[in-house]
């Protein structure tokens, strides 16, 4: 290969990044080794390669896992406070923002409503 990133797509650059993602590394970290891709290509790669974007998809959730642990031994570890609280706080507002449905505080509320009476109609039901 010459010089520069590489910008072939292999299953075992794939399988590498993927790993590293489920194991909790952000891309943005992974993409500054010098034998990784460019994140231009990772995201090309992600709409040329469905199966790649499934399989990336999937290591996101793990990632997720994976901060979550990282929550407990951050907790356990930390001696400074505050240290600790701004490194969890973190974590847990990727994770709501990644997954809400799992990890956000919050409840999503479906306040849809169909309107199937008028006003009018309703008023006679109450008398």
């Amino acid at each position: 290969m010459p010089g520069g990133r590489p910008t072939d797509y292999t299953e075992e650059l794939v399988g590498i990044i993927l790993d590293r993602i489920a194991s909790g590394e952000s891309l943005n970290k992974i993409i500054k080794d010098k034998d990784m891709p460019a994140n231009s290509t990772v995201y090309k790669w992600l709409s040329i390669y469905p199966e790649f974007a499934e399989k990336y998809a999937r290591a996101r959730e793990n990632q997720q896992e994976a901060m979550a642990d990282e929550i407990l031994l951050i907790c356990d570890e930390e001696e400074d406070v505050n240290r600790a609280r701004l490194k969890v706080d973190t974590r847990k507002w990727l994770m709501a923002r990644l997954a809400p449905k799992k990890y956000s505080d919050t409840k999503n509320l479906n306040l849809d409503a169909k309107v199937t009476m008028t006003h009018e109609e309703w008023l006679d039901q109450l008398e």
